[in-house]
């Protein structure tokens, strides 16, 4: 398929997305019931410390112990607001810190799938290159064999030549001359011989 994706590919990708995301909004849904149920038990706290703050000051008998209560109040107060405040930033950083590490590991291993089919691919040109170079070498190699077989002096005789020759040539038989053409004389003297 064009830019090598597939259906395969494609179904996988949406499915890590997928995935990875329902993890997010999981991460983010604990985040957010958490931030809710500190919020909540904070607001209480405080709530209470006001009620009680209001009867301190009612029954105050000095403006010397009223100015203690509000400062009693407002130090509770100030504690509760720094802790919720503490408290919701480690939340806060502990769920950037989830979804980091989960898209890192999606990315990881996305990562690793592309290095995976990089290599792969790399090993296959590689592969190709060097069944590319063998080729070439044994053509040469061949090329430069016929071109040594032509040197001159290289040349070998041909054993067809001489095979030629002998096999084109008559075998002459030679005839015994007949007994009444030959005289007497003729044939003693070819008897001493």
């Amino acid at each position: 398929m064009a830019l090598g994706l597939s259906a395969s590919k494609i179904k996988d990708t949406v499915d890590k997305v997928v995935s990875t995301n329902l993890k997010i909004i999981e991460a983010q849904g604990r985040y957010a019931e958490g931030l809710i149920k500190r919020n909540t038990a904070v607001m209480v706290e405080i709530a209470d410390e006001r009620l009680n703050s209001f009867q301190d000051l009612a029954s105050a008998k000095s403006f010397t112990e009223l100015y203690e209560n509000s400062l009693a109040f407002e130090g509770t107060l100030r504690d509760k607001i720094i802790g919720l405040y503490q408290d919701n930033s480690t939340a806060t950083k502990e769920l950037g810190e989830e979804v980091k590490d989960l898209l890192e590991i999606d990315q990881f291993v996305t990562r690793v799938k592309d290095l995976s089919d990089d290599i792969g691919g790399k090993v296959k040109d590689f592969s190709d290159t060097a069944a590319s170079k063998v080729k070439s070498l044994s053509d040469s190699a061949i090329a430069k064999v016929k071109d040594l077989s032509s040197f001159p002096g290289a040349e070998t005789p041909a054993p067809t030549r001489a095979k030629a020759k002998t096999a084109t040539r008559k075998v002459v038989e030679k005839k015994a001359p007949a007994a009444s053409d030959v005289s007497p004389e003729d044939s003693a003297a070819s008897k001493s011989h």
